[in-house]
């Protein structure tokens, strides 16, 4: 795993906040495919892991959608992260996927680091129980969540905005 994935060649923060996924996909930048075709923001093709990760600090309606066509249409899982324009502390990371082959995505997932340094989206909503997570093989669906209790829900939450605050303002991973 990068311990320290460097994101300082992405301007943005919203593409700042990228090096999270990445670095649980232990992907460097020249695995990473420049990827627009149908989407209305530029994003990463990962071929060896399915998954196309763009990132875009707007939430849009047309965005989802597009999402949820490029997967459709190019038979990849895309997973959007949407951070607006100041994730470290004003807007929240919030991130959409659609599953190659799913029929409908899902939306609003926020980034989960579980004690053993996993990383998982799990839903903003505690009522629903889908949760999905991202290591070297690409997005993997779960029907139970990596926490026990709502305590150590909000501790792994509470780690992964750690981590986004320092990407947003320095461009830097680690923990």
């Amino acid at each position: 795993m990068l311990q320290n994935y460097s994101t300082g060649h992405l301007a943005n923060p919203s593409a700042r906040v990228l090096a999270l996924p990445l670095q649980a996909l232990a992907a460097c930048p020249a695995d990473l495919l420049s990827f627009t075709e149908g989407m209305p923001v530029q994003g990463h093709l990962l071929p060896t892991c399915n998954l196309i990760l763009p990132a875009t600090s707007f939430d849009s309606p047309l965005v989802r959608l597009a999402v949820t066509e490029a997967a459709r249409m190019w038979h990849y899982s895309v997973l959007l992260v949407r951070s607006g324009l100041h994730p470290e502390g004003l807007d929240p990371v919030l991130v959409d996927v659609s599953i190659a082959g799913a029929p409908v995505g899902l939306h609003d997932l926020a980034f989960y680091r579980h004690t053993d340094a996993s990383l998982w989206l799990v839903p903003t909503e505690t009522s629903v129980s889908h949760c999905l997570e991202i290591d070297e093989a690409g997005v993997s669906r779960f029907g139970r969540c990596p926490y026990a209790d709502a305590d150590e829900r909000s501790d792994g939450l509470c780690r992964a905005v750690a981590e986004i605050v320092r990407l947003a303002r320095t461009g830097r991973t680690g923990r």
